[in-house]
């Protein structure tokens, strides 16, 4: 038998902050989400900032996931756990915007 080293759990990792876009400073508020694709159980989004970085609180969670623009039309979340890192697309379609990360589709709405 030879044993399996396991990796040891992150819970939290640094990052160095970016100045946020104009673009991504105009779409903070609140959005109701309406899931198209996936398996995804976010019924709400609000964009915000907290001490100058680029936020996003999911559905009722009291704490803060950081977002990273990489463009006008992606971001990233550098928090830990399984959504490290994960690129997050999001175009507009009319009022509303699209988000897509994973295998998920959300339409958000501003409310």
């Amino acid at each position: 038998m030879h044993s399996q080293k396991r990796r040891p759990k992150t819970i939290g990792q640094q990052f160095i902050s970016k100045p946020i876009p104009q673009n991504w400073k105009n779409r903070l508020g609140h959005y109701k989400a309406k899931l198209i694709k996936g398996k995804a159980k976010i019924n709400s989004i609000r964009l915000g900032i907290l001490n100058g970085v680029l936020v996003t609180y999911v559905n009722k969670i009291k704490y803060p996931y950081p977002l990273l623009a990489t463009s006008n039309t992606s971001l990233y979340s550098p928090s830990a756990g399984h959504n490290s890192n994960q690129q997050i697309k999001v175009s507009s379609n009319k009022n509303k915007l699209i988000l897509e990360y994973g295998r998920n589709k959300l339409e958000l709405t501003k409310i």
